[in-house]
């Protein structure tokens, strides 16, 4: 499994040395400012140039900022949906990509489960982690994703990078509420569709099963009712652009396996 490069588009405010760049002045390669010498007497910084302009002829050091760790926090939505058409199966495959990411930069992360009541997911060794197995054991009876609205409260005050996986068939004003309670982080929300429950015959009888209550709808197919049909994903497409928008984020729509290279280049236009 590829792993992929993720950044938070501001400076970060923790000490821990990380990969992330931040406003701790310390050891790295990002220009701080010039400093007295007799302020912070580092030998390895003196700046000639920098000294002989220097109009009280003080010996100039030149200050950088660190690079430093940065939190990050993996939430998925509980909610009964979220265990059909395959979405176990692709969620664990993001996870799985996300956690070997995490680790090779050194980041600290945690990753919750939110139906009714909050479960954080442990991960001891993520060769071995299986999200259906862990959702088995985790509370609540996965009915609703209620307690999204209330996780933020278990992350640091601000500066986290949070992954929000979610099918997001949820009401919009839920979702804005959500959305709204992560404004002290750096939101991406991972919209996880398959392409299962996107499938319609031109023609013909087909049995839908409603994701959220489990109820079977027989429907009889034709090209114009199969258009109606994909109408209505592209209509919640946009809504929800429109949702993500105006919370000031970007969706990640997985529409699919989780690709690893889309996830890069999704922060690259950030």
């Amino acid at each position: 499994m590829e792993t992929f490069f993720y950044k938070i588009s501001n400076r970060n405010r923790n000490y821990w040395p990380g990969a992330h760049r931040s406003l701790t002045a310390g050891s790295g390669n990002d220009f701080y400012s010039i400093e007295a010498f007799s302020k912070f007497p580092d030998a390895r910084r003196i700046d000639i140039r920098a000294t002989a302009r220097d109009v009280r002829q003080e010996i100039q050091v030149r200050r950088y900022y660190q690079r430093s760790r940065i939190p990050v926090t993996i939430i998925i939505d509980g909610s009964a949906s979220m265990r059909y058409a395959g979405r176990i199966s692709q969620i664990n495959r993001f996870i799985y990509s996300a956690v070997m990411s995490i680790e090779k930069l050194k980041d600290k992360y945690k990753c919750f489960y939110c139906n009714e009541a909050i479960s954080e997911l442990a991960i001891h060794d993520i060769h071995m982690f299986n999200l259906d197995a862990s959702v088995e054991k985790a509370a609540g009876t996965g009915k609703s994703a209620a307690t999204l609205a209330q996780i933020h409260k278990r992350l640091p005050a601000k500066g986290s990078l949070v992954f929000l996986v979610s099918d997001y068939h949820l009401e919009e004003v839920f979702i804005a509420r959500v959305l709204a309670s992560f404004q002290n982080h750096w939101l991406v929300p991972i919209v996880a569709w398959n392409k299962q429950e996107r499938q319609y015959p031109r023609f013909g009888i087909a049995k839908l099963q409603d994701a959220e209550s489990g109820a079977d709808r027989t429907i009889f197919f034709t090209p114009g009712k199969k258009e109606l049909y994909e109408n209505r994903w592209k209509t919640r497409k946009k809504r929800l652009n429109r949702l993500f928008s105006g919370a000031g984020v970007t969706g990640f729509f997985m529409e699919g396996e989780f690709e690893p290279g889309a996830m890069t280049q999704y922060f690259a236009e950030q």
